[in-house]
């Protein structure tokens, strides 16, 4: 049985590394390994995606509780919006 998102659109933090991840300079299109597989993913099961520079910040807890860097943008559910 094939899910059908129904292009949802999927928010997806990254940071830039070939070979793992890259993404053009427009944000909708990833390359490398990871941009590959989620290319194959989207496809399949009929979704898209916009993606988020994290900026080289995987994220670190801060003494309020609160996370930065791309662990904060995806706890936090930021969208694309409020960057």
């Amino acid at each position: 049985m094939r899910l059908n998102l129904q292009q949802q659109n999927l928010q997806v933090a990254f940071i830039k590394g070939l070979p793992f991840t890259s993404v053009n300079e427009h944000g909708d299109k990833a390359d490398g390994i990871e941009g590959k597989l989620l290319s194959t993913l989207a496809e399949y099961f009929n979704f898209t995606t916009s993606f988020i520079d994290c900026l080289d910040d995987f994220g670190a807890l801060k003494s309020n509780g609160n996370w930065t860097g791309l662990i904060g943008k995806i706890f936090n559910k930021v969208n694309m919006d409020s960057i």
